[in-house]
């Protein structure tokens, strides 16, 4: 978690440069400490000691909303994106094993799954770009997660994920047209789209 970006050392250099200017304002205003001290620092005292009653109970609440709010991310966002991806490769791949005639038209159908997973891997990246800032879809590329002609359709793009998720719907309708499957039996594929949009 502290090595995915610099927000954390940014925050803590910024109270530590707000702690440093009270102390530098303190000593310029107030350069007798034992007369501030005395008249401060009592109130202050009384202050805290009330304080230290509701602490706890702010603790706990605060602890239970940030758990709440990260365990629903967890669950509704990245976890229907991360679901979503599991089951429509799942599908693809066993329709691809059971239909195709023979191994030259599975490894063709094969190469179709793989460019699926490698666009739903793609595309939980592209959500957790959310909050470390974008990156040049030039990475992609150098990941191998897409060919340079993808990655250029992406590049003045602010929300990429649904854009990804939209390929991945046209491939998985592609291939599942040309395996003459029923379309009664697409709609798995197609409730795990719609899961993912869900997502994200």
């Amino acid at each position: 978690v502290f090595t995915q970006d610099w927000s954390l050392l940014i925050s803590v250099g910024g109270y530590l440069g707000i702690s440093g200017l009270v102390f530098v304002v303190m000593f310029i205003v107030a350069p007798d400490l034992q007369d501030f001290e005395a008249k401060v620092l009592p109130p202050l005292a009384n202050v805290s000691r009330d304080l230290q009653s509701v602490v706890p109970f702010v603790f706990g609440l605060f602890l239970s909303l940030i758990l709440a709010r990260w365990w629903g991310m967890r669950t509704t966002a990245v976890g229907a994106v991360m679901d979503a991806c599991v089951n429509v490769v799942t599908q693809l791949s066993f329709e691809t094993a059971r239909l195709a005639k023979t191994p030259e038209e599975f490894e063709m159908y094969q190469k179709h799954v793989l460019k699926i997973v490698k666009l739903g891997v793609l595309s939980i990246q592209c959500m957790t770009e959310g909050s470390r800032g974008q990156v040049s879809p030039q990475v992609y590329v150098d990941n191998g997660l897409m060919e340079s002609e993808e990655a250029a359709l992406l590049e003045n793009v602010e929300t990429r994920a649904p854009i990804v998720w939209a390929w991945i719907s046209v491939l998985g309708s592609d291939l599942l047209e040309k395996l003459n499957i029923p379309p009664p039996n697409r709609n798995p594929f197609y409730a795990q789209i719609k899961h993912a949009g869900d997502g994200l």
